[in-house]
């Protein structure tokens, strides 16, 4: 029998640039010692940033590991998990 996995709540990974700015922390609770926090990757694999899963049986474990043992888990026949989520505060110009 298969077992259910439950969704994955994931953490984050920050990303300070220079126009960057305070609003994904004041405005969106991002937790997050980075500043200017200019992006906030939600959903990566990238290996400059992925994100971590924070509950379940694979808590703390970085996202690309867990697709790399489950890939399954993404329903393709991709080799890799091929969506960057990202959200960005561009306080200033970019560079």
């Amino acid at each position: 029998m298969k077992k259910t996995l439950e969704p994955l709540v994931l953490a984050p990974a920050g990303k300070g640039y220079l126009w960057g700015g305070e609003r994904l922390k004041t405005e969106y609770n991002k937790d997050l010692q980075i500043s200017p926090l200019a992006e906030t990757w939600e959903c990566s694999v990238h290996p400059d940033g992925p994100s971590t899963v924070m509950n379940g049986e694979y808590a703390g474990r970085k996202l690309n590991e867990v697709i790399e043992e489950r890939p399954d888990l993404i329903g393709s026949k991709s080799d890799t998990f091929p969506i960057l989520v990202k959200f960005i505060d561009a306080a200033k110009d970019l560079s």
